[in-house]
């Protein structure tokens, strides 16, 4: 059986079409097609007729306008070949998924480029991690706030996720739900991302070792603060949580997928830039992050909520510390500014597909208001499969 160093080498060889020409002395770089962009807001949870379409729309304008973020899905594709090929005994864990790792330093903004993030203080994780019920349910999926925010949310979730049926179980081995995140550090969308996903994960269960990085310089909204999953675990008693940082800020490769999780986003995610997944993917083009809550429900690139915040967060947006509280204040004035209640009602919508795989546990957050709203969006959409 090869090594992963040896499956490291065989990746950089391969013959992939890049803006730029691969090195042969450092590891292979790939790009996600996390992309959209977006049409008119509109009111979180609504369901326009065409929703899709417009979605598609707005992955593929906004496809356009990047500079490394197209050929992720063909990067999947030869790592799935390789990773089948060589890796099928390979057990990767469940929470760290640890790999190679470099001796980094920090730069002047505090976030290390290479392998190595810095831990995340301590104040901005409990902030983002201890919201009261009270703020979510006080956002749902588009509850109206003070007239100070306009009178409604800027953020809009009208595909929050695809809704299937009829799905084998995810193959890892676990009693419990999975969930399945597959993104990269350098990706500004799996950035955004990761906000909801720690304040929505935290209401089932307790990370420990979050750091902090930013999103690539180089990218669409650079340097978009946030945390990484690399380095980090998740215990619940409801829930796994299996998260990959495929690359890093660098776009060099920092963690090795398993091959089941590469083959959930070959079916449900897609392949390329203009190539999604048939059946499953309703947004019309492949990219990271990608969502699998238990084969239940599937999310694959740009979030759609996040139009704001897109623009707001770039180069540190208010920061950190000002961003996490600001999500326990979505009317505030920091909160207004780049619409934390969208992040809120994305929390909302994966705490609701959590509680709609694990037998709506706990019911301190499954019966709550906001996850409730969240359910009801979400039963009210056609299950694919």
């Amino acid at each position: 059986m090869l090594s992963v160093s040896a499956v490291k080498k065989m990746t950089v060889s391969l013959d992939v079409t890049r803006k730029a020409p691969l090195m042969a002395d450092k590891k292979q770089p790939a790009s996600a097609s996390s992309s959209v962009q977006r049409s008119n807001p509109k009111k979180l949870g609504n369901q326009p007729q065409g929703g899709y379409k417009q979605g598609a729309a707005r992955r593929s304008d906004k496809q356009s306008k990047k500079s490394n973020s197209r050929y992720f899905g063909w990067i999947a594709v030869a790592v799935v070949i390789i990773v089948v090929g060589v890796f099928v005994g390979i057990d990767m864990t469940k929470s760290s998924n640890s790999s190679t790792t470099t001796t980094q330093t920090a730069s002047s903004d505090g976030v290390v480029t290479g392998n190595s993030p810095l831990l995340a203080p301590a104040d901005v994780v409990n902030a983002v991690t201890t919201i009261p019920v009270s703020v979510y349910n006080s956002v749902g999926v588009g509850s109206q706030p003070p007239a100070q925010a306009g009178g409604k949310w800027t953020g809009t979730v009208t595909e929050p996720f695809a809704v299937l049926k009829d799905q084998p179980k995810i193959p890892d081995g676990s009693k419990k739900p999975t969930f399945v995140y597959y993104g990269a550090e350098y990706c500004p969308f799996c950035a955004l991302m990761r906000w909801s996903l720690v304040m929505a994960l935290s209401r089932f269960g307790h990370f420990s070792n979050l750091h902090e990085t930013m999103s690539s310089g180089t990218d669409v909204n650079p340097n978009t603060p946030t945390f990484t999953f690399y380095h980090s675990s998740y215990k619940s008693p409801y829930i796994d949580f299996i998260p990959y940082e495929y690359l890093n800020r660098q776009q060099q490769q920092l963690q090795v997928p398993s091959q089941w999780v590469l083959k959930l986003y070959l079916k449900y995610d897609g392949t390329a830039v203009g190539n999604p997944a048939p059946t499953y993917n309703i947004w019309g083009s492949a990219g990271i992050p990608f969502l699998d809550v238990n084969n239940n429900y599937t999310s694959a690139g740009d979030p759609p909520s996040f139009a704001v915040a897109e623009a707001a967060l770039t180069d540190g947006g208010p920061g950190r510390l000002a961003i996490a509280q600001a999500m326990r204040d979505p009317t505030g004035h920091v909160g207004i500014s780049f619409d934390a209640g969208a992040f809120l009602a994305e929390a909302n919508y994966i705490s609701a597909g959590i509680c709609n795989s694990d037998g709506n546990k706990p019911a301190s957050v499954c019966d709550s208001q906001g996850v409730l709203a969240a359910k009801q969006v979400l039963s009210k959409q056609t299950k694919i499969g």
